[in-house]
């Protein structure tokens, strides 16, 4: 195994958070390695490949392959864990996640940084569910406003403000926290589902608004403004215009001269001595075992990865590491329409819109059971023929072959609905439980031979309520729009989606937690995790917009450090 020339920085996984990371610390004068287990594309690489078996259905964008790379599920620790079979979508790639996302970028809502004193002192502790271990985050929302706020200008967000400097703001969402200014680019042309929506929202007294998302409206930042394709969620943009990491701050690092990515190579081993990060070991395209001393170690590679290379590495010295996974449980209703042309495969997921009454403790949450909420959104664009009424039973298809999937029935419904159709969804966000954990399979490995992660989940009471009670409010809505029925989908509870964060949870008792308010390990305390697994408690949105604020935020201390003579000036 050869050891590299010590660098700077040394950051493991160039997805959202990773490529911030990279841009910030590299143009700051840092030497900065970035080690991508994933290749590099470009946007030329897009160009008219809409391909939907390859994207959807075979998912050419989302690694690892399942056969490569297994992983086991249990719904408790007393039951055997069983191969998943589950297409996990975990990107592999310079950008990550943020290629094929749906694009939806938003801000927690400052309640939910304070959330274990705001539900204690409006509802009692009693309302906190048996089994969780619910806290207030180590920074607040006016902490990570300045960061929400550079994510919008340097990733580039498209929307609508509805809350600025505390002024409330005609045709926004009135219930976010204050911003210190408009979004830097007009919202997306909504599709013809979210206008349905957004007018029999509005008769039901609701305030809808248009969803803020990571496509650009209109040219920005030297990159072409959206063609509204339709081809977007779940596919890498064909111009440029969502805004990845790849193509917003990526080419930044690259200009910087001061960083080198090594992509299609694996880490494999966080080294350490003396209480400290020394290097990382990596198999590079060859399969060849390489070692990169550097300075500071950056984690920020998905949930998944990050706790496994924590956990291989024999980091775990409070038993912290991997509890309190959290993730989002969907619900979704769907409405038919027997003559009212909705047009679901028009335009992009990101041009919707979204009413948020029922997100958080907007609401009064007294007797009703459980605590929390989510966010309604309308569905619609992205939806192709392959994936087009595929949520649908064909049970409510005039009751013809219940839950049947195949055969005649289906084709009809299908050739009659498939333009007549409207959905909601909510992201219901679960909480952390000290039975939802990640660990190591002891039995199960990977094509290399090292331990897969174990998923140990179970569904809890609260968030099943919280569906329960949001299901008939979605469907009242599709109701005042005009759908003829409306068709609950089932309850997709975690772990079968790609919104795992919390095992990794950032606080201020280095016994009860992680990582420091600034991602710093205590552990090790020249290693930062800078990923969605530090999020403490979660909330009914997308976490992308929040993983890559609190990229910003880790790498400011880390550059106040550096450049004042902090406590990390020893590791450079």
């Amino acid at each position: 195994m050869a050891t590299l020339p010590k660098v700077n920085v040394v950051i493991v996984g160039l997805g959202a958070a990773g490529c911030i990371m990279a841009k910030e610390l590299s143009t700051a004068g840092l030497k900065v390695v970035g080690i991508e287990w994933g290749p590099l594309r470009r946007t030329q690489d897009f160009q008219w490949d809409h391909d939907e078996l390859k994207y959807e259905s075979r998912q050419y964008l989302l690694k690892p392959i399942i056969d490569e790379q297994p992983m086991t599920y249990r719904p408790n620790a007393q039951t055997s864990a069983i191969n998943s079979g589950v297409p996990w979508t975990i990107s592999s790639g310079v950008g990550g996640g943020s290629i094929h996302y749906g694009t939806w970028n938003w801000r927690a809502l400052p309640h939910h940084f304070r959330l274990k004193s705001e539900i204690t002192a409006k509802y009692g502790a009693n309302a906190l569910p048996p089994g969780t271990n619910v806290v207030d985050w180590p920074i607040s929302y006016n902490d990570l406003a300045p960061y929400y706020d550079k994510v919008d200008t340097e990733i580039g967000i498209s929307g609508k403000a509805g809350n600025i400097n505390g002024q409330i703001q005609a045709g926004g969402n009135s219930f976010e926290g204050p911003r210190s200014k408009d979004f830097p680019l007009p919202p997306l042309i909504q599709t013809t589902g979210s206008r349905i929506f957004s007018q029999a929202a509005t008769a039901l007294s609701y305030k809808p608004f248009p969803t803020p998302s990571a496509i650009i409206s209109q040219p920005y930042d030297g990159r072409p403004g959206c063609d509204y394709c339709g081809f977007c969620s779940g596919y890498g943009c064909h111009i440029g215009a969502k805004s990845s990491t790849m193509v917003s701050v990526y080419p930044k690092a690259v200009a910087s001269g001061n960083f080198e990515a090594r992509t299609g190579c694996r880490v494999i081993r966080i080294n350490k001595s003396d209480g400290r990060a020394t290097s990382v070991t990596y198999l590079d395209q060859a399969g060849v075992e390489q070692e990169q001393p550097a300075g500071l170690i950056i984690v920020s590679n998905y949930t998944w990865g990050a706790v496994r290379l924590l956990l291989l590495s024999g980091m775990n010295a409070n038993g912290m590491v991997g509890k309190y996974l959290m993730s989002h449980q969907y619900q979704i209703v769907n409405g038919i329409f027997d003559t009212l042309i909705t047009n679901p495969s028009e335009g992009q997921t990101g041009a919707n819109a979204t009413i948020d009454e029922f997100n958080g403790d907007n609401f009064d949450h007294t007797g009703l059971g459980f605590i929390e909420g989510a966010s309604i959104t309308s569905l619609g664009g992205n939806t192709h023929a392959i994936t087009g009424t595929s949520s649908l039973a064909p049970g409510d298809f005039k009751q013809v072959a219940a839950n049947q999937n195949w055969g005649q029935a289906r084709k009809d419904f299908i050739k009659q609905y498939f333009k007549r159709t409207l959905g909601l969804i909510a992201q219901t966000p679960t909480l952390p439980y000290e039975n939802n954990v990640i660990d190591l399979d002891p039995t199960v490995k990977d094509s290399i031979g090292l331990p897969v992660v174990r998923v140990t989940y179970t569904g809890s009471d609260n968030e099943k309520a919280i569906g329960n009670f949001l299901q008939p409010k979605m469907a009242a809505i599709l109701k005042q729009a005009g759908a003829s029925s409306t068709v609950n989908g089932p309850l997709l509870i975690p772990p079968w989606n790609n919104h795992e964060v919390g095992p990794c949870r950032m606080g201020t008792d280095p016994t009860k937690s992680v990582v420091n308010q600034y991602l710093q390990s205590w552990e090790l305390p020249n290693m930062f995790i800078v990923s969605g697994a530090v999020f403490p408690t979660y909330f009914g949105y997308n976490p992308t917009h929040t993983i890559e604020a609190l990229s910003y935020w880790a790498a400011d201390n880390i550059k106040l450090q550096a450049q004042t003579g902090g406590n990390l000036v020893q590791y450079l």
